[in-house]
């Protein structure tokens, strides 16, 4: 009985441990995501100010 109690209590931790491994990938993707549309924004921002800069002087 004490036998099937270590492994059900060893099959939980491993199960566990898989939950906050993904949990982990999951913020460093949301991340990576967030950073990609903040460089893409200024991107954006930069090449309006560019087109706009170049139509007033020209």
């Amino acid at each position: 009985m004490e036998e099937h109690g270590t492994n059900t209590s060893r099959l939980l931790a491993e199960r566990m441990d898989c939950f906050f491994k993904l949990g982990a990938e999951l913020k460093i993707i949301g991340s990576n995501v967030w950073i990609l549309g903040f460089k893409i924004y200024n991107a954006v921002v930069d090449l309006r100010t560019r087109i706009s800069q170049k139509f007033k002087t020209g």
